[in-house]
């Protein structure tokens, strides 16, 4: 009975939320209900955004970082956009799997599955510290097993 009492309230609760409308970010942009949006597949033709279609009619950009990666913030430029072709660098994997928590496995080790030996950057895992003036990284080494920051080379 307390669990039915509690999911009635829940409902009173959140129905209001649902039918006040889209949700609206600090920048302006209306959310899409629902959002984000469930899909049962993407299309194959990318949906154009919903602030495309109706951007704000101010756009403030004195909250956090401003990424200018398309049009959206851009009213007038006499800047030419160029797009530069990817050259593979030939030393590449910088980051393998060597040490041995790197090749470590332990789902393939509990399930006695092939083992996905890994040493890769994960969530923007490159950052410039300027207190040191250097470049740190954290990776994942290990199938899901360890976060790792590479030694310090000496020389």
């Amino acid at each position: 009975m307390k669990t039915a009492a509690a999911g009635a309230a829940g409902l009173a609760i959140s129905a209001p939320l649902a039918a006040a409308g889209p949700e609206v970010l600090y920048n302006g942009i209306h959310l899409p209900r629902p959002w984000p949006p469930r899909l049962r597949s993407l299309p194959f033709d990318p949906a154009t955004p919903s602030y495309l279609l109706e951007p704000p009619r101010t756009i403030p950009i004195d909250l956090g970082r401003q990424l200018f990666v398309d049009d959206f913030l851009i009213e007038a430029t006499s800047l030419t956009r160029t797009f530069h072709h990817v050259e593979y660098y030939d030393g590449n994997p910088i980051l393998a799997p060597n040490t041995r928590w790197e090749r470590y496995d332990e789902y393939a080790e509990r399930t006695h599955t092939r083992s996905n030996p890994a040493a890769m950057v994960f969530s923007d895992g490159v950052l410039f510290d300027p207190s040191d003036r250097l470049f740190k990284m954290w990776y994942m080494g290990g199938y899901r097993s360890n976060t790792c920051t590479p030694r310090r080379a000496t020389g």
